[in-house]
Parts: structure tokens; C-alpha cells; sequence
């Protein structure tokens, strides 16, 4: 099944007990339905076997935090020597070789078996907004080697809740800009949230 990005149980909008959907009597080309009647609760398949639960498996996680010390950085003027999240394989599966550092990983070609690509993600913790400012800026350093033609982008999404009513998420707000850039340079980024955050809040 697919769901709408409103009104269901994740956002909060639609909040319910039962899930994303039921499914129940089961036939194909009108043959005998399944009615689940002799399965146990909880069961991932039905007694026979026939119908199964199933999920495939995804592109993979490749966010992990690294040392800058220990990452190929060709920026000579602007390198980060503290520890850094990365999106990489392990050199001994996917590296760099084609750039000439086959020890140093590289991101995993999308897409898979299961038509899939690489889409992971970091999130901070929640932090309280103090002050009587509506400005808020969002700053990050970067080093980018991402050429166009690899399709492989960063983005960033943002996303408020009242800690004082214990309420739900708001929705997530992002920019429009996929960023890209092959410049192979260290790069310190600032980004305004303002106009987001207030649609948060």
C-alpha cells in the first residue's frame, strides 16, 4: 500500500488503532479466500504458508561519523580533522578508485536489485527555541564531491513541536534546492529558516 503525505497516523492528523490498512477474504481469480480465522495474533504468514508478510530489503545504511583525519579531503586550505558524518561504502565493496583513492569509500550506485537508491538521513535531537527572534539559521560545513552527472544530492528538512503541550510534530518544511557541487572544496553553508519555522511553530 501506498499512503498520502496528510491525514494519517505518522502526522497525527488521522490518529487511529487499526494502521495503514486491512486486508481480509483474500481470493485470486476467484478461488477459495482467506479469512485468517485460523491464524494466530500476530502472525507474520498464514497457517499454510501461502500468504506471507514481507518486506524488502532497503538501498542501505551508509551514514556513519568518521574522523576527518582519516578521509581523502583534496581541499589543502579548508580540511576538517574532527569527527564528521559520511555517506560511503566500505572501500572493500564500493571505493573511489575512478579518483584515484581506491582505500577511500565511495556511495553505492543506485539502482538495486529492488530498483532502489541511496536516501538516508541524519536528524537532531529537538532544542528549544528561546528569545523573541523569528530568525533562525541553519549552518553546516561541508566538503562536496558531488558531480551533477552522479545525481547524488543533500537536502534539508525542518520540523517544530510544542514541548510545553507534549503535541505532536508539525509536518516537515524543506528548501527546493537539491545541492550539488564536484568542486572537491571544503564549504561552510548557512541556510534561513525563519519563514519555515514560523509556519512550524
Amino acid at each position: 500500500m501506498t499512503s498520502d503525505g496528510a491525514w494519517c497516523d505518522e502526522d497525527g492528523l488521522w490518529d487511529t488503532i487499526r494502521g495503514a490498512a486491512l486486508v481480509d477474504d483474500i481470493s485470486i481469480n476467484g478461488g477459495p479466500a482467506e479469512n485468517w480465522e485460523g491464524e494466530a495474533c500476530l502472525a507474520q504468514q498464514s497457517a499454510d504458508g501461502v500468504w506471507v508478510a514481507t518486506v524488502p530489503p532497503g538501498f542501505g545504511m551508509y551514514a556513519a561519523l568518521h574522523h576527518g583525519s582519516t578521509l581523502v579531503q583534496e581541499d589543502p586550505c579548508n580540511r576538517q580533522n574532527s569527527w564528521l558524518w559520511g555517506f560511503f561504502d566500505d572501500p572493500a565493496v564500493t571505493n573511489y578508485a575512478c579518483g584515484g583513492w581506491p582505500l577511500q569509500g565511495a556511495m553505492p550506485y543506485g539502482p538495486d536489485e529492488n530498483s532502489l537508491y541511496l536516501d538516508n538521513e541524519i536528524w537532531s535531537p529537538f532544542f528549544p527555541i528561546t528569545g523573541s527572534g523569528t530568525e533562525f539559521i541553519l549552518s553546516l560545513l561541508s566538503y562536496r564531491d558531488l558531480p551533477l552527472d552522479n545525481l547524488q544530492f543533500y537536502v534539508w528538512h525542518v520540523r517544530s513541536r510544542d514541548n510545553d503541550s507534549g503535541g505532536c510534530p508539525t509536518t516537515w518544511r524543506t528548501s527546493t534546492t537539491c545541492t550539488t557541487a564536484d568542486r572537491r572544496t571544503g564549504f561552510a553553508s548557512g541556510f534561513r529558516l525563519g519563514r519555515l519555522s514560523r509556519q512550524c511553530r
